[in-house]
């Protein structure tokens, strides 16, 4: 168990960390990566479907330790997303006030 959700949280890294060195507009960045922590969420759920923990430590580990640790990514993520949206809604209003401001001016002149 240990090893598979180990396994899944470090290809989540990979994953993401990838999808960093990629460039890409900080908004569409937030979007694919809540794609990828459901994405290793699901394999994680699809996994213990079948499995059976072979104690209770084992368990007890897997839900305090693994699953807040690709839960904890998916939340950061999701916090990105909204501020990422947040700051670009902000900017258009800004932008819209700054053009109105420069039409208001140019009507006196």
């Amino acid at each position: 168990m240990e090893t598979k959700a180990n396994q899944l949280y470090q290809v989540l890294n990979e994953n993401l960390q990838s999808l960093k060195s990629n460039g890409c507009h900080p908004l569409v960045l937030a979007e694919k990566s809540i794609a990828l922590c459901i994405k290793s969420m699901e394999e994680l759920r699809e996994f213990l479907t079948c499995y059976i923990f072979k104690n209770e430590q084992e368990e007890i580990l897997f839900f305090k330790k693994w699953k807040p640790k690709l839960h904890a990514e998916l939340m950061f993520q999701r916090e990105s997303y909204f501020l990422q949206k947040k700051i670009l809604v902000e900017s258009v209003d800004k932008v819209l006030e700054c053009k109105q401001q420069i039409g208001r001016i140019n009507h006196h002149f």
